[in-house]
Order: C-alpha cells, then structure tokens, then sequence
C-alpha cells in the first residue's frame, strides 16, 4: 500500500496501534508480499488492477493480476502460518465491459 493512502484505515477505532501493520508491497515482485504475509493465519484477497484509461491496457491489467494474485499465493504456500487464503477478485472484471452479467 503506497503511504499517500494510509490516511483511509481505521487507525481511529480501538487496538489498530496494536494491531494493525501497513506494508508497502509492489505487485510486480512476489518477493514483497513475504514481510507482509509472514504471521498472518489468514490472507483476504480483495483487489486487482484496474484501468479505465486505456481500452488496449486489457493485456497489461490481466497480466498485473495474473502475476499479482500468484505472488501472493506463493507467498501464502511459503509462510509457516497461513492455514486459509479468500480470493476475490474485483467486481470490474464483470461490470466494465459493457456486456451483461449473463452473457
């Protein structure tokens, strides 16, 4: 998570300064989620790359979370901790082509 974002989290509601750790992981190198993962029991993974700018960028942004979500898996089967991971993915990959869901 780049820093300029970090002023979003709950660090106002009880126990984050315990709790809650910010990493700065670059998704282009799965050896950067390892620090972040490294303790966890559990990995939610919500989010993939989106871009609205570019109609060609549809290579690029599926191979982002292609690479993206395999780092983070291999990460999760390195880690001695991890016991469940939840993949999500995003909801543009059903909604910003312009088709409907049932097609």
């Amino acid at each position: 998570m780049n820093s300029e974002h970090t002023e979003d989290l709950p660090t106002g509601l009880p126990g984050p300064s315990e709790r809650l750790k910010i990493f700065d992981a670059d998704p282009r190198n799965a050896k950067t989620y390892r620090a972040t993962i490294e303790g966890c029991i559990g990995v939610f993974h919500v989010a993939t790359p989106v871009s609205f700018e570019n109609k060609g960028a549809e290579e690029i942004v599926t191979k982002r979370s292609r690479d993206g979500a395999m780092g983070i898996l291999t990460a999760c089967l390195e880690s001695k901790t991890v016991k469940k991971v939840v993949y999500t993915s995003g909801a543009s990959c059903v909604i910003v082509n312009g088709r409907d869901l049932l097609n």
